[in-house]
């Protein structure tokens, strides 16, 4: 029974496997398929290299989102306007941010998060991402200041993403400064936005 039990065991796990690779390259395979149909859309583009980024398949995410990113700037170029190609080249320069800073290149992920700003001001997982990259080189108050205008611009408007990720990043960086005061109220507000993110609290 026991030898039976674990080839069942096996057999399960051998199964899940088989589903998720079939799963990956269904989905691969499909925006392969979009790029080839609109080879001059970088949207298709775009949901490829997301598709690359999200199995850690780095390179050929960095490759993909080159490519979205050469399409929008031509476009952009014929007609700055054109907000929605200004979106994805913001959204595009963001996503290879977050590659740089995975791979440990701080200062080129930060150019990339600045130029996804000067495109789409206040956005905010260019904001989050760039923050981050302040916070692990310990310039807090340059991460308050960011995070401050941000949020503070925020509330006044709508649209804006990862609400909760700012206010967690503002708590962070009055933690370091030893705010704790203002870092439990930035808490505080994060839980309150995204019951995903993990409580937290400052101790001195």
């Amino acid at each position: 029974h026991t030898f039976i039990i674990c080839g069942l065991i096996l057999f399960v796990f051998a199964l899940m496997m088989h589903i998720r690779n079939y799963t990956w390259s269904t989905e691969e395979l499909l925006w392969k398929d979009t790029v080839s149909k609109s080879p001059d859309k970088p949207r298709p583009l775009m949901n490829l290299g997301k598709f690359y980024q999200s199995i850690n398949s780095d390179q050929a995410a960095f490759d993909t989102y080159q490519m979205a990113m050469k399409l929008s700037a031509d476009r952009l170029t014929a007609n700055f306007n054109d907000f929605q190609n200004r979106d994805m080249l913001a959204a595009a320069q963001s996503n290879l941010g977050v590659l740089f800073m995975k791979a440990g290149d701080f200062e080129t992920a930060e150019k990339a998060f600045r130029g996804s700003l000067s495109l789409m001001p206040f956005q905010g997982p260019a904001t989050v991402n760039l923050s981050r990259v302040m916070i692990v080189e310990e310039r807090y108050q340059e991460a308050v200041e960011l995070l401050s205008m941000t949020i503070a611009v925020e509330n006044y408007g709508s649209g804006f993403q990862n609400r909760g990720k700012l206010h967690q990043n503002l708590g962070i960086a009055y933690a370091y400064l030893m705010d704790c005061l203002n870092a439990d109220i930035q808490f505080k507000k994060a839980a309150e936005m995204d019951p995903d993110i993990e409580p937290l609290q400052c101790t001195q």
